[in-house]
């Protein structure tokens, strides 16, 4: 398990309050090499050990197997995989999609949706 920063560790904690104030969509913004990476994958990490399902949603194909080798390799498990040619299904309830293969597929039933890179 990757050690989180403290600036990370309030980053995480005031996306939990967010959530807790009854927002719905909350925008994470770091500057580039923050590790924004790391914080999705131990908030999605912590959806794991909840039994929560989350889709996570990148703009380019390489970003699916980026992601998915970044969990494994911080957490130790794999996410299910949405990306044309590449389809694998989830074991724990994580997906890692890509929005081009995503805008052509049933939408996966989860309870929390991550967008890398909002602005693409």
């Amino acid at each position: 398990m990757h050690q989180l920063f403290d600036y990370q560790k309030k980053t995480v904690s005031e996306f939990f309050a967010k959530l807790r104030e009854g927002y719905k969509n909350v925008l994470i913004i770091l500057s580039c090499g923050s590790g924004k990476s790391t914080i999705v994958s131990f908030i999605v990490k912590l959806c794991v050990e909840q039994k929560r399902r989350a889709l996570f949603i990148v703009h380019k194909r390489d970003l699916v197997s980026q992601f998915d080798d970044r969990l494994f390799q911080e957490n130790g498990f794999r996410a299910g995989i949405i990306l044309s040619g590449k389809e694998k299904p989830s074991t724990n309830g994580i997906y890692i999609a890509s929005r081009q293969t995503l805008s052509r597929r049933i939408f996966p039933e989860v309870d929390i949706v991550f967008v890398d890179e909002a602005h693409n």
